[in-house]
Parts: C-alpha cells; structure tokens; sequence
C-alpha cells in the first residue's frame, strides 16, 4: 500500500487528469466492474461540472 499511496499523491497533483481501473486504483476488477466504474466516474464528473442531464433512457 505504500506504493499505491505514492502514486496517490502524485495523481492528485494532475487536475483534470482521472485515473481510474486497475492500474489507477490499484486494485483487481472484472471488465464489467471497470466499465461500471467509469460509468460512474463521468457521470459525478458532470454533475460537478454542470454538464449532466441525467441517464438516458433507450
């Protein structure tokens, strides 16, 4: 955890960088635990920008 709370630090030093999966998170995740997770990630990215209007629904 000590290599992961390096890397932490210095990403928190990119704005408007994300880092995310398993390299970015440090952490093993299934392909669709990862596509959740960006899902997410965008979605609270936009609500704090201003920019999302919510879910589409198809």
């Amino acid at each position: 955890m000590a290599l992961y709370r390096r890397y932490k630090t210095l990403a928190d030093r990119e704005p408007g960088v994300i880092f995310g999966g398993r390299l970015g998170e440090y952490r093993y995740y299934d392909m669709d635990q990862v596509i959740a997770k960006a899902l997410e990630v965008c979605e609270r990215r936009q609500e704090e920008a201003g920019t999302w209007s919510g879910r589409q629904k198809s």
